[in-house]
């Protein structure tokens, strides 16, 4: 019950996400056809990270800094699932056009970037205005469009804050106030 309660607040949210990023037009931005995910190094693989990375289909994994451990999980992961050799690279943090760059590179391939907490947390302030970043959300979609106008990123931030509070109430089994989120 409780599983499908998740699955009919979470999908209307994705959905509405999905929406805004692909069809709203944000000043004039071209979507590209990879996604790219971060997650932060101490991200352990438990079943729920497993599932997400998964789902994902991961063509393509960068590491900053020492992150080579989580780096080969998800290779070896990626290997046992769908018997899919997947590339590590190193970012090059000193190109600062190292995000265009990679993207570019790697074309209609999911990419995952793995980085510190600290990098992980700037992202998610910056990104989707959520400042208490929490474990259930290791892994962030970085969108593939740069915002310029205040209003689509306050938009974007209230409906990431929505997200994370609707989420959080569904995990602790108080769905009248996760419904309330949304409503």
């Amino acid at each position: 019950m409780v599983e499908q309660m998740y699955k009919d607040f979470s999908a209307p949210l994705l959905n509405a996400y999905n929406f805004f990023a692909t069809y709203a037009k944000i000043d004039n931005f071209t979507t590209q056809n990879n996604t790219t995910y971060f997650i932060h190094e101490s991200c352990d693989l438990d079943q729920s990270n497993t599932n997400k990375i998964m789902r994902m289909d991961i063509d393509h994994v960068v590491q900053i800094n020492s992150s080579k451990k989580l780096a080969t999980q998800i290779q070896n992961l990626m290997k046992t699932i769908y018997n899919k050799k997947i590339s590590v690279q190193t970012l090059d943090t000193k190109n600062p056009d190292r995000y265009t760059s990679l993207q570019k590179a790697h074309t209609n391939k999911n990419i995952i970037i793995i980085g510190s907490n600290d990098q992980y947390k700037i992202l998610r302030n910056t990104l989707y205005g959520v400042h208490n970043a929490n474990a259930s959300h290791d892994i962030i979609p970085l969108p593939d469009y740069h915002i310029t106008n205040d209003l689509d990123r306050w938009i974007l931030a209230a409906l990431h804050q929505m997200i994370y509070e609707t989420e959080s109430q569904i995990n602790s089994y108080v769905l009248d106030i996760a419904s309330k989120e949304i409503v």
